[in-house]
């Protein structure tokens, strides 16, 4: 169910903001998604993210011009942050980037604003009390790339092949700085790989 719905969701969210036939291209490009496909069949629960992210965009950017629509789209996200750890981190730095870009408009609506900030905070509390006094924030933190140990990491042990004859390959695995975005490329398009999605 999340998994259609979150097709719909993205469908709204780009028609509101470039018309239908973005929308549309928006929803048939989520709709063949390796990602998604995936997480909705094993039933994750970070399938409700696209859901809860769309959706909450959505209501905000339609809150520019409707403030009522503020309150139900900033609780919306506030949930988001639950569907996967680094929602909280995320989550917030797009709503500063969303309050950035439209300071106008949401200072002319700032009573809206105000009232959507302590819906949200409100949703958020267990959230924030559980970041704040959780002392197992283990998969937090084994999220992160930068704290994660990546020694066996199947890009590490490609990258260490390569390097047999010298060259870039060990230059990057020499070097943290080149090898974290390497390790971070090499899993983001693992999730594309015929073997991932269909044969192991």
């Amino acid at each position: 169910l999340y998994g259609v719905l979150g097709v719909f969701a993205v469908f709204l969210f780009a028609r509101g903001l470039h018309g239908a036939t973005v929308g549309l291209a928006a929803a048939g490009l989520l709709a063949i998604s390796p990602w998604h496909h995936h997480y909705s069949r094993i039933c994750f629960e970070v399938i409700s993210l696209p859901v809860l992210l769309a959706l909450g965009f959505h209501l905000l950017f339609r809150g520019l011009e409707r403030p009522r629509c503020l309150t139900g789209g900033a609780v919306l996200l506030s949930l988001s942050t639950y569907a996967y750890p680094a929602a909280r981190l995320f989550v917030p730095l797009l709503l500063l980037a969303f309050a950035a870009l439209h300071p106008k408009e949401l200072w002319a609506a700032r009573r809206a604003v105000l009232a959507a900030a302590g819906a949200a905070a409100l949703v958020a509390v267990p959230n924030l009390h559980g970041l704040l006094t959780d002392p197992n924030q283990g998969r937090m933190h084994n999220l992160f790339i930068w704290g994660a140990d990546i020694a066996n990491e199947n890009a590490v042990l490609w990258l260490r092949e390569a390097a047999k004859g010298g060259g870039w390959a060990a230059t990057v695995l020499e070097s943290r700085p080149l090898l974290l975005p390497f390790v971070f490329g090499f899993n983001w398009l693992s999730h594309l790989s015929p073997s991932f999605l269909f044969v192991s």
